[in-house]
């Protein structure tokens, strides 16, 4: 089965493959200028005392955050489904069914769009759920949790995945939709991202078959050639950053060091790709920003720093991954840029968003999702320079004092520019779903106890011990210090491996 997979590569990467991998954004950024070179040191030295480091929340911090702080609002009856792994969209504020009869106020008030859409269930709300059970079960190694990110890839790959390889975007009725034309680029990526996740867990081979089956969906049939890019959807030549850029977080660069060759050089050779179209159709040079859509440095409404550093971290993996230090300096050097831009010293925190006239806004509100991503670019970058953990302490710090739930469990939405939540907002709907705040977590305890020489334990459910240069902490690499074997009770052929990393880059 996977022979004839790989004999289905796009034409997307085969195309790329024989012709300009290799030229891959050298034309926009020379590492090896002496202007290049004195301004990488510069963001490196600049007056950093090497003791901050000792002031980031610990990992164990960041464990109890997940422990204590987000899964209890996951583990609770009302969020598992019946069946167990159907997983509801839309649950109130305080973990509890909705009533349609008698809304929650968080309900009552929603956004048209959620409103609208309450009698659907959502295909990316199931898998960034089985994603959040993923991550318990890596930092934790308890087997539950395990077992429910089963239960989430069972329903998907049952009821949601079709034969060619795409993917329903909701379920009404339990009828799949929308006909396949209308499905977009981001919903079917996302459909892919509990499955990427358990697959990097267990190495299950019938999971990774529709990973790829997705994969060349998408590829071989929403690649236009005339746009130059993945195009929004097959009735819409819509430009927009995420059709691409979300196909790298959601399953292509978890999953691709994992895979056997040719399989393994075809995506990557996707990737650079996916990175050169981001950068040539969307990056402005004049703003060091990301536009989401619409044309390059005109309207600001099209502009964020979440998506803006999410570009920037992924654009960083991507390069280190395919030892690409063109697109690492890249990153290296223009993100930290947003970032000092976009910290508010009197707060510790991240601004998140920007003004109509292109103006970092210190006075509007915190998108969660943004804040998170903003903290997994600083605490990536921050291995190979650590003076960014100076922002880190204190946003992190902010992010645990006011963006936390500790009454109900898991994490607002949104706070305003003081760190007040938001009232009257969903704290999960379709894609609010708890995934940002679990990845958050895990990328800062992975990042953590690196930066402070600790070392780094996960878990995973294997069949038999993959090769050791497969066995990854996440989107980093680590030696593997130790290793322990015991017996997971419900998955019979499988046993739990709880990995010690060092050396986390």
């Amino acid at each position: 089965m996977l022979r004839s997979l790989l004999l289905k590569a796009s034409a997307f990467s085969l195309c790329f493959l024989f012709g300009i991998a290799t030229e891959v954004y050298a034309k926009q950024f020379d590492e090896s200028t002496p202007a290049t070179q004195a301004n990488k040191n510069e963001l490196k030295l600049a007056a950093f005392n090497p003791g901050v480091i000792n002031n980031l929340p610990s990992g164990q911090r960041w464990l109890r955050h997940v422990n204590q702080e987000i899964m209890p609002f996951w583990t609770m009856q009302s969020a598992l489904g019946n069946p167990v792994g159907n997983f509801p969209t839309f649950r109130c504020n305080n973990g509890s069914l909705w009533n349609p009869n008698k809304p929650c106020p968080e309900i009552l008030n929603a956004s048209s769009w959620i409103k609208n859409d309450l009698n659907k269930e959502y295909i990316v709300a199931k898998a960034r759920q089985t994603y959040v059970y993923g991550v318990a079960y890596h930092l934790t190694g308890n087997e539950r949790m395990l077992q429910l990110a089963r239960n989430g890839v069972n329903y998907i790959r049952k009821n949601a995945f079709e034969t060619n390889g795409s993917v329903a975007t909701y379920l009404e009725n339990g009828i799949p939709g929308p006909a396949e034309p209308q499905r977009n680029t981001q919903h079917l990526a996302y459909a892919g991202l509990g499955l990427s996740f358990y697959y990097y867990l267990t190495r299950d081979e019938n999971v990774l078959q529709d990973i790829i089956k997705l994969k060349n969906n998408i590829f071989n049939n929403y690649y236009d050639p005339n746009l130059g890019m993945l195009k929004w959807s097959q009735v819409s030549n819509m430009k927009d950053l995420t059709a691409q850029l979300d196909q790298l977080n959601t399953y292509m660069v978890l999953v691709t060091p994992l895979l056997p060759e040719p399989l393994q050089s075809q995506w990557k050779a996707d990737m650079l790709k996916v990175v050169q179209i981001m950068n040539d159709n969307f990056y402005s040079t004049k703003h060091n920003l990301y536009w989401r859509r619409g044309n390059v440095d005109e309207s600001f409404s099209n502009v964020d720093l979440g998506h803006t550093c999410k570009a920037f971290w992924f654009i960083y993996l991507v390069g280190k991954m395919t030892s690409n230090t063109g697109l690492m300096s890249f990153s290296e050097i223009q993100a930290p840029k947003v970032l000092q831009k976009a910290y508010i010293k009197n707060t510790g925190s991240w601004a998140t968003l920007l003004k109509p006239d292109g103006a970092i806004d210190i006075n509007g509100k915190k998108v969660s999702w943004m804040y998170n991503e903003m903290n997994q670019m600083a605490a990536t970058l921050s291995l190979s320079n650590p003076a960014l953990t100076e922002y880190l302490v204190q946003t992190y710090k902010f992010w645990l004092n006011n963006m936390v739930d500790y009454q109900y469990y898991e994490t607002y939405p949104e706070v305003t520019a003081s760190g007040a939540k938001v009232q009257y907002r969903p704290k999960i709907d379709a894609w609010n779903h708890g995934y940002h705040a679990v990845e958050q977590a895990l990328v800062a305890y992975i990042t953590t106890q690196a930066l402070q020489n600790k070392p780094v334990v996960l878990h995973y459910a294997y069949k038999g011990q993959p090769s050791t240069e497969s066995i990854r902490p996440y989107f980093y690499t680590g030696l593997i210090q130790n290793q322990q074997i015991s017996n997971l009770n419900t998955f019979p052929n499988r046993k739990r491996y709880k990995i010690t990393f060092t050396n986390i880059q």
